[in-house]
């Protein structure tokens, strides 16, 4: 559990005493690697607390900060022991990182804490306030029972063995007639297809228990000719496309 990582995006604090705790020793559940994007917070003795501030696990409470708002907080980054790793106050933390940096291809990475580059991001990206655009995982919950149609009531085995190309790409192609109304659920299970499958603009899935689509055969083994699996819409078009609870993949010849 101590190498998982964890991203946090649009967090807001108030008068919190600490705002994140991270325990990070090896001898008990931790925490790996932690990114904390957009966050605004206020009026909080300390914004984030780790155990250790040494090199020796530099997986063990990994941290990447990126446009984080301080407002009167004197502590932005404190160990266990009550060491300071960076000072507060009301001030703007545009890129601070704690742990491994790696450059290219390099395996070798270089232990860093401080300030770096921050990292270019295209407008078309952003909000108008300059934040990474984000939306709340969609419960759909207005819809009816009839608006949810099943792949595998479509066609598709999900299996982990069959071809579920066909049948994933004829449901896909005969929901986009209700506008975007419909949404297309996995069911749960790993649906290998050979081709690749593309998902038009305005279209609606959701997985279930993290249903796989997983990219298997001649098509996706030529390394000079790379074929993506799933391709999300198509050059020109335009329309919003919801997918949440999905996993995509590969399956390779000796699996």
């Amino acid at each position: 559990m101590s190498t998982l990582g964890w991203t946090f995006q649009g967090i807001q604090l108030n008068n919190c005493k600490i705002g994140f705790d991270l325990f990070t020793s090896n001898s008990t559940q931790g925490v790996g690697a932690v990114a904390i994007i957009d966050a605004e917070v206020k009026d909080t003795p300390t914004f984030l607390r780790v155990a250790q501030s040494g090199e020796s696990t530099p997986l063990a409470g990994s941290l990447a900060l990126d446009n984080i708002l301080l407002t009167n907080v004197p502590v932005a980054v404190s160990t266990a022991a009550g060491k300071t790793l960076l000072y507060g106050g009301t001030k703007r933390i545009e890129s601070w990182v704690h742990g491994m940096v790696y450059a290219g291809a390099d395996p070798d990475g270089q232990f860093i804490r401080g300030s770096i580059h921050p990292t270019h991001k295209p407008a078309s990206l952003l909000t108008p306030d300059g934040k990474v655009f984000g939306k709340m995982h969609p419960q759909y919950e207005n819809l009816q029972a009839v608006d949810i149609i099943s792949i595998k009531a479509c066609g598709a085995l999900g299996d982990g063995k069959t071809d579920d190309t066909v049948a994933i790409q004829k449901a896909l192609n005969e929901a986009m007639q209700y506008a975007g109304k419909k949404v297309i659920f996995f069911d749960a299970g790993t649906y290998v297809v050979r081709k690749t499958v593309t998902v038009p603009a305005g279209s609606r899935i959701v997985g279930e228990a993290w249903s796989v689509i997983a990219g298997e055969g001649p098509a996706f083994q030529d390394m000079r000719n790379p074929r993506v699996v799933v391709r999300v819409g198509t050059q020109g078009s335009q329309g919003v496309v919801e997918i949440s609870d999905m996993l995509f993949t590969t399956i390779g010849p000796g699996e």
